[in-house]
């Protein structure tokens, strides 16, 4: 058994010395180089090819991007602030006619819609009973005129017996009462025929103006009442707009004025008219003005009872430099805008600016007419760097 250890001992001794240095020092390892190379190589070829593209592009790329932006030119117009007044279209002329006698309506001649004169007949009422008295107080009249022509040819027969020294002075005196007397008589006939008359007439209703039947609140056999109206005629031939307008407008417009009035419903377009009429004063009880404007030639497609917006000058201005209210935006405390130059750099000016109406405002001084100014993407433009200007 000794001998065997020997032997074994030995020959272990003799492998570890026949084995090479470097397989001691490092054991082996497996599996891991291949892996980290490609990782190595992929890396490079990603580089080189970030390299390769970097170096093809245009040089402007490879710049800072310059800022987009749009332009107008400064340039001398008139502007103006507006404000809105609302309504209905009405006729400028429409009566309500309400009939001026009680009685049954025996007849109407008119219905909605209807265009009708002035004078024409609307409706009449039974004037039976007014016509009897009326006839009564011809006749009456027709006996004074006779009696009136008996006592002057009686007067004229006196006076001629008076002169010749026929008849007293007293009989000539009694002759001269009778015909004064008569010719009373005849005036009082008259006026009561004409009284009569007039009320005689109010039995026949007639319309009093041009237009159109709006209304009609008769029928044949009802009772006419006098504390509705029977009957209503609008003249459409000429419309208006009523409105009221604050105290702080009231010394910014004037009778005479011309206006815009917009009816959304038929056009955008606005239709011309004209202040017709201004109060001098407020309404009782209220702090506003009332403010008539007619329509200039309407047109027949507007109607009354449509509603409407006037616009109502208030403040203009000619012959002024004006930019879009979006050019000038306000930093740091001042009224600003960007100014393009040569070569497309822009110079950030302050400016003093008058009247805006949202729209357009007016440059008081800063910029001169003729001169490109930025309207859109100013506020992310730096003097003196160039911009891009696009449409």
């Amino acid at each position: 058994m000794e001998n065997r250890t020997e032997h074994t001992v030995q020959t272990e001794e003799q492998d570890v010395r026949n084995t090479p240095e470097k397989e001691i020092a490092a054991p082996k390892k497996r599996g891991h180089t291949k892996p980290i190379l490609i990782v190595v190589l992929l890396a490079l070829l990603a580089l080189i090819g970030y390299r390769l593209f970097d170096a093809l592009q245009p040089v402007e790329s490879q710049e800072e991007a310059k800022i987009n932006v749009k332009v107008t030119a400064a340039e001398k117009g008139t502007i103006l602030t507006e404000s809105l007044l609302t309504g209905r279209i009405q006729a400028a002329d429409e009566v309500s006619v309400v009939p001026l006698a009680a009685g049954k309506i025996t007849a109407v001649y008119v219905e909605l819609g209807d265009y009708v004169s002035a004078g024409q007949t609307l409706f009449t009422i039974d004037d039976s009973q007014i016509a009897s008295s009326y006839d009564q107080a011809e006749i009456g009249y027709k006996l004074a005129v006779e009696s009136k022509n008996t006592a002057k040819t009686n007067l004229d027969r006196m006076k001629y017996l008076y002169e010749e020294g026929a008849i007293s002075l007293q009989a000539y005196e009694q002759a001269q009462s009778a015909y004064t007397q008569a010719s009373l008589s005849v005036e009082q006939a008259a006026a009561s025929l004409s009284g009569i008359g007039t009320s005689l007439s109010n039995y026949t209703v007639t319309a009093p103006i041009n237009g159109y039947i709006t209304s009609v609140n008769v029928s044949e056999g009802n009772m006419a009442s006098q504390a509705v109206a029977a009957v209503t005629i609008a003249d459409t031939s000429t419309l208006e707009l009523s409105s009221s307008v604050p105290e702080y407008l009231i010394n910014k417009i004037k009778q005479g004025d011309p206006v815009d009035i917009r009816i959304k419903t038929l056009s955008d377009k606005p239709y011309k008219g004209t202040v017709k009429y201004l109060a001098p004063a407020p309404a009782a009880g209220s702090l506003t003005y009332a403010v008539t404007v007619s329509l200039d030639n309407p047109g027949e497609e507007v109607h009354a009872g449509m509603f409407a917006e006037v616009s109502i000058v208030t403040e203009k201005k000619e012959n002024v430099i004006c930019l879009p209210s979006s050019a000038v935006y306000v930093k740091g405390g001042k009224t600003l805008v960007a100014v393009l130059g040569k070569d497309d750099i822009p110079e950030v000016r302050e400016v003093t600016s008058g009247l805006d109406n949202g729209t357009s405002v007016e440059i008081v001084s800063g910029v001169k007419e003729g001169e490109t100014i930025i309207i859109s993407g100013q506020n992310y433009v730096t003097d003196g760097k160039k911009v891009r200007v696009v449409k």
